[in-house]
């Protein structure tokens, strides 16, 4: 499962838990809902934001991406 499939799939899931709520007039816990989701994708992408440059290399490889998308080959460029 790719990151983008992860993400979507847990924000639709959150949109009809969300919509549940509101439908049985639960408004409060429907805020509790959203501010959750908030958190939650604030703390992937604070943990995306680390851990995919610190992973690159492998990843790209993983990929198999030419060498000259790995970031060390533009480090020894420079």
């Amino acid at each position: 499962m790719t990151l983008t499939n992860l993400v979507s799939a847990l924000s639709m899931g959150m949109t009809v838990f969300l919509g549940q709520k509101i439908g049985e007039k639960k408004a409060d816990v429907g805020g509790d809902i959203v501010a959750n989701g908030i958190i939650l994708f604030f703390s992937i992408g604070v943990l995306l934001t680390i851990l995919i440059p610190v992973f690159a290399s492998g990843l790209a490889s993983l990929m198999n991406a030419p060498v000259e998308a790995s970031i060390h080959y533009y480090q020894e460029l420079l």
